[in-house]
């Protein structure tokens, strides 16, 4: 698991290199009020599909790893367990893939 703030060539490569990943988007910094969970290919999320976008890591955080229990934990580890509700993408969840 990464955390990518203010680290733009950082978030592209884990991108590149987890197509099926997951990733969790706050407020940078993180705020436990906002919280959404994107499948790595969700064009919301994603520098290769919205290519229009140039900062990634700037106005929010991007939490990145291989499962969604990973991304549970570390909300679980920063706010405690049950304190922050994770939102799923509705694009991911339309899709099937959340």
């Amino acid at each position: 698991m990464e955390v990518f703030a203010n680290d733009e060539a950082g978030y592209r490569h884990w991108m590149q290199s987890h197509p099926q990943g997951f990733v969790l988007v706050s407020w940078n910094p993180p705020r436990p009020e906002y919280i959404s969970v994107h499948r790595a290919d969700c064009h919301c999320i994603n520098p290769q599909k919205a290519t229009h976008k140039i900062h990634w890591t700037q106005s929010y955080i991007k939490v990145c790893a291989t499962s969604q229990e990973k991304l549970h934990d570390w909300v679980d580890t920063k706010w405690g367990s049950g304190v922050a509700f994770i939102h799923t993408c509705g694009h991911c969840r339309k899709a099937g893939r959340i």
